[in-house]
């Protein structure tokens, strides 16, 4: 007998401000580093969990954004064979706690951090801090390369410290305000629609003569496939 789960973790139907907008690729599968001619199908590349790049991938990203490409990674998957004048910073080598406040290059106060955060200190070469702590640390670092960019973060994952063995969590559903905001800037320079509502699933596709947009209006209420 199966139990029913009261709070699913995978959902087929959910309203999203960022909507469904994006495809998840393998960037080593078996056959080898995913072929450049994939990667410039994208406008965005946002690199995602664990990742150590070889040359030969590191290689075709740095292509990808000399072409125009954005690509967002993180300093714990830049791996060894990314050099400095790619990133714009070179690496301290000290990781620090981030403080909690979290401000844009311009000053204004964009959100507090509920838990603890950690990253790797960085030092700015020809790249420029978009995001900092409240002692001024670099959070995330812009760096135009031809006629693309780099943008760097520097949180560790960009997600909290574990609670310590035997101390609960004291959110059941955590948040993860660094990633939101990236996504929030990347939605506002990628996708050619905005939606004021919470309570409808978007998408879009990219065809040869134009757009596709879908929505599902669910009202909001997030559902599984079954």
């Amino acid at each position: 007998m199966h139990k029913i789960r009261e709070k699913p973790q995978e959902w087929a139907y959910c309203g999203s401000p960022y909507g469904d907008i994006y495809d998840v690729i393998i960037p080593a599968p078996p056959s080898g580093p995913v072929r450049l001619d994939i990667i410039k199908n994208y406008r965005a590349f946002f690199m995602n969990g664990d990742f150590d790049p070889d040359q030969p991938l590191a290689n075709r990203l740095i292509e990808y954004v000399h072409g125009g490409g954005t690509l967002i990674i993180n300093t714990r998957q830049l791996g060894k064979f990314f050099p400095d004048s790619f990133l714009g910073v070179r690496l301290t080598g000290k990781t620090l706690p981030v403080a909690k406040d979290i401000f844009s290059a311009s000053g204004e106060n964009l959100f507090s951090l509920q838990r603890p955060y950690e990253f790797d200190q960085i030092e700015l070469i020809s790249g420029k801090a978009i995001l900092k702590d409240s002692l001024g640390n670099i959070m995330a670092s812009t760096h135009n390369y031809g006629a693309g960019r780099v943008i760097l973060t520097t949180p560790c994952m960009l997600i909290h410290q574990a609670a310590p063995a035997g101390i609960a969590q004291h959110a059941p559903w955590p948040e993860f305000p660094f990633i939101n905001w990236i996504l929030d800037n990347l939605v506002q320079d990628l996708v050619p629609v905005a939606f004021d509502r919470k309570d409808m699933q978007f998408g879009l596709n990219i065809l040869k003569d134009g757009w596709l947009l879908y929505l599902f209006n669910n009202e909001g209420v997030h559902k599984t496939a079954t």
